[in-house]
């Protein structure tokens, strides 16, 4: 007696109907529950079997593929949301920013020079207010 052992023990589900998961019962029959309305209201309004057969088809079988399809250990709906989350909620593109170091560096040397003058200034100011002599116009030695 030989009993088959997959390779992987995580990828192994219980089949309970026959040989289908429950996962793949119930999106059958919420694939039959989208598909019968749909041919009803299509049968109505074009009066054509081939053409109401077709679309209520076409309308059922994403939901039957998502009992069905699996991709490295996901199912259709995770695989279609990390699809459009990589797509819309986060950047494909990120913008290219740079610092320029050297304007940064000169922007700084001009903020340290303009500190420094107005401290000078500052200063001279300090001295004219201690020694009043100083403050009127400068005379000239020789006269």
């Amino acid at each position: 007696m030989y009993i088959p052992v997959p390779e992987d023990i995580y990828g192994y589900e219980t089949k309970t109907f026959g040989n289908f998961t429950i996962r793949q019962v119930v999106c059958f029959i919420l694939a039959v529950a989208v598909i019968a309305p749909v041919m009803i209201f299509m049968l109505r309004l074009t009066k054509s079997v081939d053409i109401s057969a077709f679309v209520s088809i076409m309308a059922g079988m994403p939901v039957l593929m998502c009992g069905f399809v699996k991709k490295d250990g996901q199912y259709l709906e995770k695989i279609i949301l990390y699809k459009l989350r990589w797509r819309f909620q986060y950047p494909t593109k990120r913008p290219f920013r740079m610092k320029n170091l050297y304007s940064t560096i000169e922007q700084e040397v001009k903020e340290l020079e303009a500190m420094e003058q107005m401290e000078q200034e500052s200063q001279k100011e300090e001295k004219d207010r201690k020694n009043p002599r100083r403050m009127g116009k400068k005379k000239n030695r020789a006269g």
